[in-house]
């Protein structure tokens, strides 16, 4: 048996919900019911649940070759489970069915997640929880939410359409009075290429002069 705590809503979790292991049913939960924790001032969600670790097959006979316990034997039980905590095992509700709202317990390694110290004399035994995955997702667009709603939209709209006038208004000037300035200067450098051109000519008579000159 194992008991897990929450600090969520469970909207959506009943009883006979499954339990699973990253991803293998192997079991249900019994029981869902509310606490108050008076040092926090807090109403967590008490889950009970039922495991069958026999359901995961080898898997179940490979760990009870390595810790070398017996089948039945709590006490071994409890230090597995106690191994599996240190190494990141947390409980999360997760949903099951976005359309019906329906949830089930999961549990999987998470090996960034906080360090609890595990209590070998809980009875039944109590295995850490981590907030649910809709749970974060609700979290953080709440966050993108309050982070849009700081910013001063209506100053940064009305900056904006200023700072258009008078890009519109610079444009109409450099259309209306540079152009056609850069234009004249334009027609001023092809006169000047033109003269030049013609003066270093091989028959213009510059040329010719500065040959003799030369000479």
């Amino acid at each position: 048996y194992l008991q897990l705590r929450f600090d969520q809503a469970m909207r959506g979790l009943s009883v006979g919900a499954p339990v699973e292991f990253k991803g293998v049913e192997f079991g249900r939960v019994t029981s869902v019911k509310l606490d108050y924790d008076a040092t926090r001032q807090t109403f967590p969600v008490v889950v009970d649940a039922v495991i069958y670790p026999q359901r995961l097959g080898p898997v179940h006979r490979k760990m009870l070759a390595v810790f070398k316990h017996a089948e039945g034997d709590m006490d071994g039980a409890r230090r597995l489970i106690g191994t599996f905590v240190e190494h990141g095992l947390r409980a999360q509700a997760r949903s099951g069915n976005l359309i019906t709202g329906q949830m089930f317990i999961s549990l999987d390694f998470y090996p960034d997640a906080p360090k609890v110290a595990f209590d070998k004399t809980a009875d039944p035994i109590t295995i850490p929880t981590l907030p649910g995955s809709l749970e974060q997702l609700q979290e953080q667009l709440q966050r993108v939410v309050e982070r849009i709603s700081k910013l001063p939209l209506e100053s940064i709209a009305n900056n904006l359409d200023g700072s258009l006038r008078e890009l519109r208004a610079s444009l109409k000037q450099f259309n209306g009075q540079t152009l056609p300035d850069v234009k004249v200067a334009l027609d001023e450098v092809h006169k000047t290429l033109r003269t030049a051109n013609s003066a270093i000519a091989e028959d213009s008579p510059q040329r010719e002069r500065m040959g003799e000159t030369l000479d």
